[in-house]
């Protein structure tokens, strides 16, 4: 067993909830879609490369453009965990 699945193994044991790696990804995508992050940013922050797209080519990309776009998804999530809590939800961490 890699260690990817090993860490995955053990996170949805604990938090009584099984996924993939590729359930992550797909609720990170659409999560920052809903937040209307723009496409050229989800391809980047996703690490995905079209050969087909000629006009990616073009784009200079810069790691820093990616910043915002970034912690926009990570303030929804943030906000997401809090109210949980905050509504009695299951903490996982309490354990």
């Amino acid at each position: 067993m890699s260690l990817y699945a090993t860490g995955v193994a053990r996170v949805a044991e604990r938090s009584r909830v099984p996924f993939t790696l590729d359930d992550l990804r797909r609720t990170f995508i659409t999560i920052a879609e809903s937040l209307d992050i723009p496409a050229y940013a989800l391809k980047r922050l996703l690490n995905h490369k079209d050969p087909n797209e000629v006009t990616e080519g073009y784009i200079v990309s810069d790691v820093n453009r990616l910043r915002e776009p970034m912690q926009r998804i990570t303030d929804f999530f943030k906000s997401k965990i809090t109210d949980e809590n905050n509504e009695g939800g299951n903490d996982a961490t309490d354990e």
